[in-house]
Order: structure tokens, then sequence, then C-alpha cells
């Protein structure tokens, strides 16, 4: 039987290894695994795991079943990031008190004969040919 290092352990974890697999399949060693070999193996998969850069991660309480770490995506620390403000002019400084972020709709919302209508003018006019602005209003009460 071939003598399996750690090195070809890892390069099948990264490069065969798609999902879910338990540690006597790397290889396809399964069928021919002696007792001496199965607990070498073992050993080595515990070991890349709980290494400082490992390659593969157990999977919950399932013993002897590990799945790849894809290392492709970085996370993001939302910390550090600054959200862009959206450049829209509000009527009566209304941007002291709101943040809107790129991309959204605004919604105006309140009771009858409150002003609203006249509020959507007025932040249509502030902001006509800078911002592409749809004006949709539902005059007859959602009928």
């Amino acid at each position: 039987m071939p003598e399996i290092s750690r090195y070809d352990i890892e390069l099948w974890i990264t490069t065969v290894a798609t999902g879910e697999f338990h540690y006597k399949d790397i290889k396809g060693l399964r069928n021919i695994l002696t007792p001496e070999l199965d607990n070498k193996l073992r050993k080595v998969v515990y070991d890349i795991c709980h290494s400082t850069e490992p390659k593969c991660e157990s999977v919950g309480r399932r013993d002897g079943y590990y799945r790849p770490i894809q290392d492709g995506v970085e996370p993001i620390n939302f910390g550090e990031l600054r959200p862009r403000d959206f450049p829209v002019i509000l009527p009566f400084n209304l941007r002291k008190y709101v943040f809107i972020y790129p991309d959204t709709t605004i919604i105006y919302a309140g009771s009858k004969s409150s002003g609203k209508s006249g509020l959507i003018y007025r932040t249509a006019q502030l902001n006509w040919g800078k911002l592409n602005i749809k004006l949709l209003s539902n005059m007859e009460g959602g009928r």
C-alpha cells in the first residue's frame, strides 16, 4: 500500500472535495484502510482541521465528517464601511433628520389633508434634472 502524506491529503481536500466528506473517503481509501493507516489518517485530518490555517472543518456532531473551508470569500467588517449618502434635496431642511441610502424609494405617508402632495411636488421640484424621478400616485385609495 502506498504511503500517504499530509500534503496529498491537503491537496485532495482543496481540489477534489466539493462538499461534506468522511475522512475514510479521502483518495478512495475506504476499502483498503488497515487499522494503523486508519488511525494515522484520522490524526492527519484532525491536525489539518486544527492547524493555524485549516483546510477543512468538522461537520457538527457527526464523527469523522468534514467539509472543506472555502477561502475565496473574505468576511466584511461593516464597522469599517462608510455608507454613501444619497444626494437628494428635501424641503424644510429635513436632511438634518434623515439618512437616505442610494437607489432607494422615498415614500411619504400620512393622514388625509396633511400636505403629502405638496411635500412630494416640492421634493420633485428641488431635485428636477439632478435625479431620475418617478412620481407614482395612488389617488384612488387602492381601488
